[in-house]
């Protein structure tokens, strides 16, 4: 998926949540943001792999 793709997906209203918060997490993860801030952005729980 590109990054256009993904930011259209970042914005739609009437998708998912899920699928929304997807794609915010990956652009996020693309620019060198750091997991945690990720995790504190999106708000979401950083997986503990």
């Amino acid at each position: 998926m590109d990054r256009r793709e993904l930011e259209r997906r970042a914005r739609d209203k009437g998708a998912p949540a899920r699928e929304v918060e997807r794609a915010r997490i990956v652009l996020l993860a693309a620019e060198g943001v750091p997991g945690k801030q990720i995790a504190a952005m999106v708000g979401c729980a950083e997986p503990r792999w």
